[in-house]
């Protein structure tokens, strides 16, 4: 088929004029206001307006976006606010040490012993994540004196991509450990030497409030699964530690890295708990066998056919079981219980 000059000349002229009005009339992408806020900002109120307008400027060279405004509200008497208002297509993306449930992280003493080590927390935040610090400082994690021994928490904020971020993992005690706290503590420190993921972490063991708590604060890839949690109780104190060793066997075997355990006594009962803490690598299930015993004895004596009926019912080929001195009701009396482990 032959085309016409005339015919050809229009369509070119035709696709040339779209092109230029495509690129002449295309419209800005829409753009937002949004807020960056930053709770319980220590500064007297004459100095906080200058340090609101300081993290500003950080934050506008940190992610390019404009200003509009930024300075300090107070909602309550005794809280301030940093908040600083810009405009830009989507939020800016904020990498910070402050989580999310302030009340559970507290790391420091005061506020003299944050403060000292705030540049050293700035530092390691620089160096994990590559991003700069918008802002550093250090608040108490409540208005309220605090039954914690380290109320005082650094919050490091910085804008951007990261491949590493900083983590908060906390976990209560609803016991009171037998061991010194240094000792607790530095039995999660060995436990964490086992894990080349998580990096430069901070470890706090509380015993000063109602419910004694572990805090450690990480740098990682991501979120890992890190637990401190009860597995089995005992009559006696005596008893749990006699069966320490072989809990520890079990939690490795189910592929907890850097299992460590420790007995507690109960808070309102002389029944012993053993609690343990490690990185649960491996997925497996905790079933509780309906029934209950009148020994140990009797108990550990009906554990293997126990076994092996979960063995046959799951099709799993690692299912362990053991016994628990629990309480089969909220109201009830204890007893001994059968608990199995089954392998996913």
């Amino acid at each position: 088929m032959k085309i016409s000059k005339k015919y050809l000349f229009s369509a070119i002229f035709y696709s040339i004029s779209s092109l230029v009005a495509s690129i002449t009339f295309a419209q800005p992408s829409a753009q937002s206001t949004y807020l960056y806020r930053i709770d319980w900002f220590q500064a007297k109120d004459a100095d906080c307006p200058a340090a609101a307008s300081a993290i500003a400027a950080n934050f506008t060279k940190a992610t390019g976006f404009s200003v509009l405004s930024s300075g300090c509200e107070r909602p309550f008497s005794w809280k301030q606010d940093v908040v600083i208002q810009y405009r830009a297509e989507t939020p800016a993306s904020l990498v910070s040490t402050y989580y999310e449930f302030a009340q559970e992280q507290g790391t420091y003493l005061n506020k003299e012993t944050c403060e000292a080590d705030l540049l050293n927390e700035k530092t390691l935040f620089e160096q994990k994540t590559g991003l700069p610090a918008v802002s550093a400082f250090c608040f108490p994690e409540s208005s309220n004196n605090s039954e914690n021994l380290f109320p005082f928490i650094a919050r490091i904020d910085g804008f951007g991509t990261t491949t590493k971020r900083p983590f908060v993992f906390d976990a209560h005690i609803y016991a009171t450990p037998e061991s010194p706290r240094e000792l607790l503590e530095q039995s999660i420190i060995d436990s964490l030497r086992q894990m080349p993921w998580i990096e430069t972490p901070r470890i706090r063991v509380d015993y000063t409030g109602a419910i004694p708590r572990a805090v450690i604060k990480y740098y990682a890839t991501k979120e890992r699964g890190l637990t401190l949690d009860s597995i089995a109780s005992f009559e006696k104190i005596d008893d749990c530690r006699q069966g320490q060793a072989r809990f520890n066997t079990l939690l490795n075997e189910y592929g907890v890295v850097g299992a460590k355990s420790f007995c507690t006594q109960e808070q309102f009962s002389e029944t012993a708990v053993l609690y343990y803490f490690g990185l649960t690598a491996g997925a497996y299930s905790q079933e509780k066998v309906p029934g209950s015993f009148l020994s140990r004895a009797q108990c550990e004596e009906a554990l293997p056919n126990i076994i092996a009926q979960y063995t046959a019912a799951t099709g799993s080929n690692l299912v362990k079981g053991f016994c628990s001195y629990e309480k089969l009701e909220l109201l009830s009396n204890n007893a001994f219980i059968a608990k199995v482990l089954i392998a996913n």
